[in-house]
């Protein structure tokens, strides 16, 4: 143990006046640096898992980086990709001509690309597949139009005809579609 100094001598001499018991007695640094030293290899097994997250973390950063890296090529090849012209594909024995001439025929790209699908304009006989399936999708397209919109806010007129309509309309057709004037 080290050596005690009694608290009531400053210059830490023995004075044989004062008797002190050894409870009394200061604790000189020895315990002071033993508990040091117990708090010191604390700290270092704290500093030793400090670094140890610290490198993990510090892979973690490596590894997102790199990922980001190969995304951002990536979105660049696809930006590349896309900024090409497109291509027109040329499906077996349908050419771009019969192409127009449907959709000049009033079918539309939907249809076109179904008929393209199927065999071309030989596949629109009046009994192919073709035929009857584009017919039944006109039919359900012409009967979901034909529904009236749901808006309990207009009147029927404002359903029929636009503000514009109502506005440069004669007084004449105003009074035919009005039932209070």
């Amino acid at each position: 143990m080290g050596h005690c100094i009694n608290p009531l001598t400053l210059s830490g001499k023995h004075n044989p006046e004062i008797i002190m018991s050894e409870q009394d007695q200061v604790v000189l640094p020895q315990e002071e640096q033993e508990q040091e030293l117990e708090i010191n290899l604390d700290l270092a097994d704290d500093v030793e898992t400090l670094k140890a997250e610290l490198a993990k973390k510090t892979d973690a950063v490596r590894q997102l980086t790199a990922r980001a890296r190969n995304a951002e090529e990536l979105v660049k090849k696809n930006r590349e990709v896309t900024k090409q012209e497109p291509v027109v594909e040329k499906a077996a024995g349908v050419d771009l001509d019969e192409v127009i001439e449907l959709r000049l025929d009033g079918y539309s790209k939907e249809e076109v690309s179904f008929i393209v699908k199927n065999g071309g304009r030989k596949a629109l006989t009046d009994n192919s597949f073709v035929k009857v399936a584009i017919d039944k999708i006109r039919e359900q397209k012409d009967a979901e139009k034909a529904i009236p919109e749901m808006d309990s806010n207009k009147s029927d007129i404002e359903r029929k005809y636009t503000t514009e309509q109502l506005r440069t309309m004669p007084l004449k057709d105003l009074e035919k579609i009005l039932p209070h004037a």
